[in-house]
């Protein structure tokens, strides 16, 4: 009779702990960037290596010359990031594709 109490309680805190462990997109952004010479697919391969340290995440693994690379970025990596893309005198252009993957990642959950 105790496991009949048991498991569904069990069952419901287990879901209870998955909800809240799910990471937050909220405000990250989209961006999909243009390389136009090795040297800036380099700079960027270089790059993709820390990257995670800074909540950036390279959704492409193609590093090479008029192929886009699509990239997340968290909030607070999004002006440190634009500037790297225009340092040492290699400015990488970019589009954003999302301003708000968080929105979509939501309104998708709730179709």
């Amino acid at each position: 009779m105790f496991v009949h109490y048991f498991v569904p309680f069990f069952l419901l805190l287990t879901i209870n702990l998955n909800v809240y462990a799910l990471k937050s997109y909220s405000q990250y952004q989209l961006w999909r960037l243009y390389v136009t010479n090795n040297e800036q697919g380099a700079k960027l391969l270089r790059f993709s290596h820390t990257a995670y340290q800074q909540n950036i995440s390279f959704w492409s693994e193609n590093f090479h010359e008029n192929i886009p690379i699509h990239v997340s970025i968290a909030p607070e990596s999004i002006n440190s990031f634009a500037n790297f893309l225009s340092s040492n005198g290699m400015t990488i252009k970019y589009d954003v594709m999302m301003t708000d993957i968080g929105a979509v990642i939501q309104e998708q959950t709730l179709i």
